[in-house]
């Protein structure tokens, strides 16, 4: 056994071993100290949990709630029916509004503002001819 000649290597050599027993001794108590590790270990009405302690099943009680969904059913389709009804009230009345509608849009875009009404207008800029400053009235 060289390396346990030399006092550095042996002294690395105990502490490793110190360290695996340290280890194994951890491992050792970790799984002894558990009071299950399946449920079948914990008696009845107990379960193992992850901590590894047997706890009691908590039993949950239900409540059975009827709902009673034809009322609120019946104001949502009277409400449908409503909405569908004054959406379609020109049809119902024998009135077309929509086409009424496009008659006036295109009324309006034909007959009026258009640009034979409003000529465009040509401003003079007053910036645009600075060489000649007689042409707006400046004079040096």
């Amino acid at each position: 056994m060289r390396f346990l000649t030399s006092k550095k290597a042996s002294t690395a050599v105990i502490i490793l071993a110190t360290f695996l027993i340290a280890i194994a001794l951890y491992i050792i108590m970790s799984y002894s100290s558990r009071e299950c590790n399946i449920n079948t270990d914990c008696g009845d009405d107990f379960y193992c949990g992850s901590d590894f302690k047997c706890h009691e099943m908590k039993i949950v009680e239900r409540t059975v709630i009827k709902n009673e969904l034809i009322t609120p059913s019946i104001i949502l389709t009277i409400g449908l029916i409503i909405t569908a009804l004054i959406i379609n009230i020109d049809k119902l009345r024998g009135l077309n509004i929509k086409s009424n509608i496009k008659k006036a849009k295109s009324f309006i875009n034909n007959k009026f503002f258009t640009k034979q009404d409003f000529p465009e207008k040509k401003h003079k800029d007053n910036y645009a001819n600075i060489t000649n400053p007689k042409e707006f009235g400046e004079y040096r």
